[in-house]
């Protein structure tokens, strides 16, 4: 899909591959973020609460939202901001 078509909706685009186990630290981001699960498993931590995400599950994190990740098994998403 050519995200550039989706401007100025889409500010940026790209695939991120993590393996497992890892943990990524938490951070904060200024825009309105989309996760599509292209493989494996992680857990979000958000809040008060973690959310178990796998192949094919899409979250939707709203800005300044404060999470982190526990990758689970090996690890690939798509990240539209």
């Amino acid at each position: 899909m050519n995200f550039d078509k989706l401007k100025p909706y889409v500010r940026e685009a790209k695939e991120k591959k993590v393996d497992a186990p890892r943990e990524l630290p938490i951070r904060y981001l200024v825009a309105y973020q989309i996760i599509l699960v292209v493989e494996g498993e992680a857990v979000i931590h958000a809040k008060d609460r973690d959310y178990r995400i796998e192949t094919g599950n899409c979250v939707f994190i709203q800005p300044n939202e404060p999470h982190s990740y526990t990758i689970v098994n090996n690890f690939r998403e798509l990240h539209v901001y």
